[in-house]
């Protein structure tokens, strides 16, 4: 059957397209799109959460001709034809063609494109992502249109800081030495504390705070145990309190340090039951560290596929780190992190209900990336040294107390072949069962990547 390729600059203005054949019922549409869509994808070896870049290049012929109602020209063949009285582009009757034909800047506007199939009414590939470039010339244009992530995801994360008018956070005078807020996902151990506070003794005695630690949005926050230069200090020592607004800090009594006059390094094991999932905690980074936007029905969903799969996270943010590196760690089982025609941030966990393609494959059938691995995939048709023999995810991180940091669990799957040996460690997994889960999930994918050569 006749496929249409289809391109919507934003979604109130036209939309163009392309038929892959003459069909009586379902005629190309002369002067619009000149040529099927250019799609272009990247798919890496071993995919842990952001969508690899994708592209879309779009021909347009006629910008600036005017062009009549369609369908006066047409039979029906026994039914409207698709898109009967719609005003092809053309001109000024066409806003999106207008602005190209004007050399308005188009670059950073969203957009899709879409292969869509009419008889099915179905989609089988959908971009949605912003405009690249745009090339024209008298009567044609070239526009790309690219995924929007790459660029934002990898700067670094922002985070509210400690600063020296305390506590009135000034955040116009962060920089980049000020201590970063602890955020917790789940389980954190031995999370390292500045001082951020202190009053010297008086007669109303004396306060020294250490933090900051953000406040959970909703649930609550608890120390399991203070550590002071490695050693439980007793909770008659301390308090947790708020101060200021949104942020706990450790309270002391008394100065903290050694005989010599030396800060004594203090630490905390924090749990906060505010993110009940990973994808909770991508949503945290997305929208309040990177200022963005997130799909509501796309993160619901995204919640209950980790339930169901029965991921927790544990870990948390104590440092500045590159978004797309924290991003890449919270997106487990194959989620990939896209944008909807609004601009907004979706989430898709890779699970059987997406694979409607009848034999396995990647990246065709279904909109999404295509990764249902079957047990029984053990053949490769790569070179020994490039094939996978094994993969070991380590969990549960735990900074020690002299920067003897470690991980204290460790999963892993190999096969009985030559090739390479992959390690991978990640901070947000804290239980054994998540990490077996992911480990196996990870390792089917490598030897199914073995399989494809030519996609």
């Amino acid at each position: 059957s006749p496929l249409l390729s289809r391109f919507t600059l934003n979604a109130t203005q036209e939309t163009y397209q392309f038929i892959d054949q003459e069909w009586p019922d379902l005629p190309t549409y002369r002067g619009q799109i000149v040529s099927p869509l250019t799609l272009e994808k990247n798919l890496p070896q071993l995919f842990t959460g952001i969508q690899a870049d994708l592209s879309a290049t779009i021909e347009i012929s006629n910008i600036n001709t005017t062009i009549g109602t369609y369908g006066a020209d047409y039979g029906t063949m026994g039914g409207t034809p698709y898109g009967y009285g719609d005003t092809p582009y053309g001109g000024t009757g066409d806003r999106t063609i207008s602005e190209i034909a004007n050399g308005e800047d188009l670059r950073g506007r969203l957009g899709n494109a879409d292969i869509y199939d009419p008889e099915t009414a179905t989609s089988l590939f959908t971009l949605n992502g912003a405009v690249n470039t745009v090339q024209k010339s008298a009567q044609r244009a070239i526009v790309t249109l690219k995924t929007a992530d790459t660029e934002m995801l990898s700067e670094l994360v922002p985070k509210t800081r400690i600063l020296d008018i305390y506590p009135n956070a000034d955040l116009t005078n962060a920089k980049d030495q000020d201590a970063p807020a602890i955020v917790a996902f789940g389980a954190m151990r031995k999370a390292d504390l500045t001082l951020v506070y202190f009053t010297e003794p008086s007669s109303s005695g004396s306060v020294y705070d250490y933090g900051l630690i953000r406040k959970p949005r909703t649930g609550t926050l608890s120390a399991s145990a203070i550590y002071r230069d490695g050693r439980v200090v007793s909770a008659s020592e301390y308090s947790l309190g708020e101060a200021p607004a949104n942020y706990y800090v450790v309270r002391f009594g008394v100065p903290q340090r050694d005989f010599n006059g030396q800060l004594m390094r203090i630490q905390a094991d924090l749990s906060s039951s505010e993110f009940s999932y990973h994808s909770q905690a991508a949503n945290y980074v997305l929208t309040q560290e990177l200022r963005g936007t997130v799909n509501a029905a796309s993160l619901s969903t995204a919640n209950s596929d980790f339930a169901t799969l029965g991921y927790t996270p544990a870990g948390g943010l104590t440092e500045r780190r590159p978004a797309i590196d924290v991003l890449n760690q919270l997106l487990l089982h194959g989620t990939t992190l896209d944008k909807d025609s609004v601009g907004a941030s979706t989430f898709a966990v890779d699970k059987v209900s997406l694979h409607v393609a009848g034999t396995p494959s990647l990246g065709f059938g279904d909109s999404n990336w295509e990764n249902i691995l079957p047990d029984s995939i053990d053949e490769t048709t790569l070179p020994i040294d490039q094939r996978i023999r094994a993969l070991t995810i380590n969990g549960l991180f735990d900074p020690g107390f002299e920067n003897s940091g470690t991980y204290l669990l460790k999963a892993n799957r190999f096969r009985s072949v030559s090739g390479i040996e992959q390690e991978d460690s990640n901070p947000f997994i804290g239980d054994a069962t998540t990490l077996d889960t992911e480990c196996d999930y990870r390792f089917k994918r490598l030897k199914f990547a073995d399989r494809v050569i030519n996609l």
